[in-house]
This record gives structure tokens, sequence and C-alpha cells, in this order.
């Protein structure tokens, strides 16, 4: 198989050749075409070399398989011999086998012709592709040596155009250069005349130039020497005036001297003055500190004694200064401090982080107190929780828990609450499911987002801050909306019922106590 691929290969080569041949014709360069010759007679005869190698092999191996049988013939005859004297069914069996055999060779024998045979077919092709090969040769040679001789002829005849035309543009050109050479000389004569007139008139100006610089040097020189006689007169009066300046520069440095010497006595009283003052003030401070030590027993410090609702200062024990709330006086007399109230939507709840921190609105309206004040006024001890709600049909509802207190600001304002009783249901500690909701659960904001929601953001869509789950059961600082308002799907003040009832409230208040 590897033979024929050759030979196929070498009759792609003759066929192809012509081709290459026609376009190695159209080249140009005679280089480029003797290169090209080159490389395919170097293919062809490699092609050549490979072609003797395969045959050689391919008799090499015809060789060895001829080799290889008789050998076996020589055996099996032996074999014959020997069995010549052993029993009869033995020698039949023996005979039988040589029989084969001698079919098997006479067939590998009609091969090895049949191969020689088309090995002589080969050679005749490959000596007719020899003598087609040759002949292509000698017609591509003849072909190059006319092209060369085509391009010698060529060159020969376009240098003697080039020879002739030069010859005749030199003789047009030589008289315009004999003309062009008479103007350059009568034009560098007339050239050569107004530069020296103009040399001259030159010459005229630098001698009454240096005529007028020689007076005015001799008016500069004049002019010196009275500037000299004012320079002396000015010296002689600097001099005069540095003497004044020193004397009373001194005088100043003593009245000076004087003055420092009275500022720093004043320094020094105000000085004695300031540490008696400070003392006076550590002394007053102390008793201001005692006196309203002994006061704090008698300021409020919650909404507990209050007469009515309204707005006070209290004074629990962190805030010295007190802080102003709105407490709220129930039915049993029992003061409440508000947190929250929404009533009429006047107050935009929907705010960022610090605004629910330090508190929005007003307390005479609707406001947030601030977590950071609801968590000072919680976190010594737990206080109760009174949620007071109104629905648009007038009914009114409470929630109430003992215990109610927020974590610290570390803590995201953390929510703990326990112990619910009241007729609104209890919405903040559990849902219907019984899972925790809104206790224990993180503070959020639409700019701080601590919910349970995956990546949604409850405070986001529903607006307003609020202890979140994901989202929510009750959202006392959601949107409000009036009664004919229909309810969105998230938002609004909403308290839902463990039952799953929801209610839109008119009116909602949080307090503490």
């Amino acid at each position: 198989m590897y033979f024929k691929y050759k030979m196929v290969l070498y009759i792609v080569y003759l066929v192809l050749l012509p081709t290459v041949f026609s376009q190695m014709s159209s080249e140009t360069s005679t280089s480029r075409i003797s290169r090209r010759l080159d490389r395919i007679e170097e293919d062809l005869r490699a092609e050549l070399r490979n072609l003797r190698k395969d045959l050689k092999e391919e008799i090499n191996f015809i060789i060895e398989d001829i080799s290889a049988l008789s050998t076996r013939l020589t055996g099996s005859s032996g074999q014959v011999v020997r069995h010549d004297e052993e029993q009869v069914s033995k020698t039949q069996q023996a005979s039988c086998d040589c029989g084969d055999i001698v079919s098997q060779y006479e067939n590998v024998m009609m091969a090895f012709k049949r191969e020689k045979f088309e090995n002589i077919l080969l050679r005749k092709e490959f000596q007719e592709m020899r003598k087609q090969h040759d002949f292509e040769i000698g017609n591509i040679s003849k072909k190059f040596i006319n092209m060369e001789s085509r391009l010698n002829n060529a060159e020969k005849t376009l240098l003697s155009e080039i020879d002739s035309i030069k010859n005749e543009k030199m003789a047009q050109l030589h008289p315009e250069i004999n003309t062009i050479k008479d103007e350059t000389i009568v034009e560098f004569q007339e050239m050569k005349k107004q530069q020296v007139e103009k040399c001259y008139k030159v010459e005229t100006r630098l001698t009454s130039a240096e005529t007028t610089l020689r007076s005015d040097i001799e008016n500069i020189k004049k002019e010196n020497m009275a500037i000299n006689h004012s320079y002396a007169a000015c010296q002689t009066y600097i001099n005069n005036t540095r003497s004044y300046f020193n004397d009373v520069t001194i005088h100043l440095n003593e009245s000076l001297t004087n003055r420092s010497l009275n500022a720093l006595q004043e320094i020094a009283r105000i000085t004695s003055e300031t540490a008696n003052l400070k003392t006076s003030n550590e002394i007053l401070k102390s008793k201001t500190d005692l006196l309203i030590r002994h006061l704090r027993h008698f300021l409020p410090q919650s909404c507990d004694s209050v007469v009515k609702s309204g707005e006070y200062t209290i004074y629990p024990d962190l805030y010295i200064d007190g802080i102003q709330v709105y407490c709220n006086l129930d039915s049993t007399n029992k003061g409440w401090i508000v947190i929250q109230r929404r009533k009429d939507g006047s107050v935009d709840f929907n705010r960022p982080w610090a605004d629910y921190k330090f508190g929005f609105g007003i307390l005479s309206g609707e406001f947030w107190l601030g977590n950071h004040h609801i968590y000072q006024l919680t976190k010594d001890k737990p206080r109760q929780l009174r949620i007071d709600m109104e629905m648009f049909n007038g009914t009114k509802r409470y929630a109430l828990y003992s215990e109610f207190k927020i974590s610290s600001e570390s803590e995201k304002y953390k929510l703990h609450l326990s112990g619910y009783t009241g007729d609104a249901g209890d919405c903040l500690l559990t849902d219907f499911d019984g899972r925790l909701l809104h206790n224990g659960r993180s503070f959020s904001t639409f700019d701080r987002d601590n919910d349970l929601w995956g990546d949604g953001c409850c405070a986001c869509g529903a607006g307003g801050g609020w202890w979140f789950d994901a989202c929510f059961g009750a959202h006392l600082n959601g949107k409000y909306f009036k009664e004919k308002d229909s309810v969105p799907k998230l938002g609004g003040i909403q308290w839902f019922t463990i039952t799953g009832f929801r209610r839109s409230l008119k009116f909602v208040q949080m307090s503490m106590r």
C-alpha cells in the first residue's frame, strides 16, 4: 500500500507539473523561475529516490517470503520420509498435509508472478513517465532560454533608446543652459554694483552715527558729574536721618521694655485671678452637683406623677439635663411615656437609620421618640409596652406586653418582648403558625437592611423602619393611608390578629412605663 501511495503521489506531480510550468511562464523574474525549476527538480529527484527505495524494499520482502516457503517445503518433505516408517494411517495423513502445502506454494508462486508482472508494468509506466518528464524539462529549458534571450534583447533596446533620448535632451538643453549662464552673470554684476552702493551709504550713516554718539557720551559724562554731587548730598541727608532714627529706636525700646514688664505683671495678676476663679468654679460645680443630686429626688424621673396628658421634661438617671417627652395619662391615672404616635399622616415615617436613632416629628402630633432614647430608658430594667389603636370604623383595641426593651445600636436595636395581654391580638411575639415574627428581630430601615428576607428589603418595599422578619405581621410605621384608599399589598398602618385577619388602623400610639 505504501508503494502504491508513492506512485500515486508521483503521478499527481506529473499531472500538476504542466500547470506549475504555465504559472511559472507568467513570471517576469528569471531568477524566480530558476528557483522554482530547481525546487521542482529536487522534489522529483527525491520522489524517484523514494520510489527506488520502496521497490528495493518490496523485492526484499518477496525474497524473504520465498525463502520462508522454501524452508517450509523442505521441512515438510523430511517429515514425509520419517512418517513412511510409521503406521499407514499416519502416512496418509502426512501426504494430505503435503498436498495442501504444495497448493499454497503454487498460489504464492502465482501471486509472485502477478506481482512481478505488475512490477514490469510499473517499470514501463515509470519509463514512460520519465521520458515525459525529460520532454517537459526540455520544453521548459527551451522556453527559459528563449525568455532569457528576449530579456537580453529588450535590455539592449532599452539602453539604446535611453542613450538616444539622453543625447537628444542634452542637445536641446545646451543652448538654454548657455542663455541662463549669461543671464546669471549679468544679474551678478548688477547685484555687485548695488551692493557697493549700499555699502557706501551704510558707511556714511555709520560715520554720522559715530559723531552723534560721541556728542551723547560727553553729555552723559556731564550729567553723571551732576548726579554724583546730588548723591553726595543725599548720602549726607541719609546719615543724618539714620542717626535720628537710631535715637528714636532706643527710646522706643526703653518704652516697650517698660510696657512689657507692666504686661507681664498684669498677666501674672490675671493668671492668679483665673486660678482663683477656676477653684471657685470647681467649688461651685461640686455644690451644684450636690444640689442637683439632692433635687433629683424631687424632679420627675418618669410620667408617673403627671396629673394630665401633655409634654413634660423628665430626669432619668442617664439624663442629667432631662429629656422632653409626651406623657399620656390613662383612665387608671397611670402615666405612660409615648414613644410613637400616628394619627393623620402629617409626618413621613419613611426615613433613614439616623432619623430613627435620634427621633423625629412633633411630640404633640406624630413622632418617633428615637431608638437611642428607648434603649437608654429600657437598658437598666424592662418596662411595660402598651399599644393603643383605633380602626376607621371607630373600634378601639389595645395590646399590652409586661416586659419590653431594645438592645444597643451595636446589636441593631434588637426587640425583646414578653407577656402579652389585651384584645387586639398578639402579632409581635408569634404569628398564626406559632413562629417568632418580630420579637428578637433587629431594627431595619431602607438604608440599613437587617431583616431576614434573603435578597429582599422589607423597609424598601413597605416603607418606614421596623423590627422586620420576612417581612411583618404588624407594621405600625408603614405608609399612612386614609379609609377611602385601597390597602397596599405591603405597608400602611396594619395589625394582624393571630387568625390572620388584617386590621387597617386610623390611629396608633405606642407607650411605655
